[in-house]
């Protein structure tokens, strides 16, 4: 680099085996601009629905099927009390229970007031709240300025590119997403994130 030897271990990167699209993400300012944005235009139950679709991660079937109750915990950490809740999530595809920490701060403060176990959603539809959801995290990834608004451009991209996968697998977008954001909170290390999520 800056035409000297790169001394082994300064310089590295990590070939790692997975998808093309595993390194999809929303920045935190991003989330946040998609949250204010579905909950301005779309209210409060789209708006949690895509709160807790960042922070729990689940698989697209789960999303719109789970029941889900929560349970407030506090630990110590530096001598500070923390809040966090755990949530309960069951994977259908993998035939799995998994327990899901609740950290973000919006995330904790609608677990304080979810209630008792029940579905993410009030809809008794579940195949239409797909296609309305799918259509909302579309056109909020247009307003971030991820995709174009445009139908014909968005049929025009190609398979393999960000944009095609955040118009044809919006749900499985957010889900890269969750992930990426838990790396970022917790400096990184892996093996506190697959404890977090079934994730390989």
């Amino acid at each position: 680099a800056n035409g000297k030897d790169t001394p082994k271990g300064y310089i590295e990167t990590e070939q790692i085996n997975t998808g093309i699209y595993a390194r999809i993400k929303l920045s935190d300012g991003e989330f946040e601009q998609a949250r204010q944005y579905i909950l301005q235009k779309y209210g409060e139950e789209m708006h949690n629905l895509f709160v807790w679709h960042h922070e729990l991660g689940p698989r697209s079937d789960s999303l719109f099927t789970i029941q889900v109750s929560f349970e407030r915990h506090v630990t110590l950490i530096d001598n500070q009390e923390c809040e966090y809740y755990k949530c309960l999530v069951y994977e259908q595809k993998q035939k799995k229970t998994y327990e899901k920490p609740v950290i973000s701060e919006i995330a904790r403060t609608l677990a304080k007031n979810f209630g008792n176990a029940r579905q993410l959603h009030s809809a008794t539809n579940i195949q239409e709240i797909k296609i309305k959801y799918n259509a909302i995290l579309r056109e909020t990834f247009a307003y971030l300025g991820r995709i174009s608004p445009e139908k014909q451009t968005q049929d025009s991209y190609r398979n393999g590119t960000q944009e095609w996968y955040l118009v044809n697998e919006p749900t499985h977008a957010i889900r890269h997403s969750c992930v990426h954001w838990l790396m970022r909170n917790t400096g990184m290390r892996r093996d506190v994130v697959a404890s977090y999520r079934d994730w390989e």
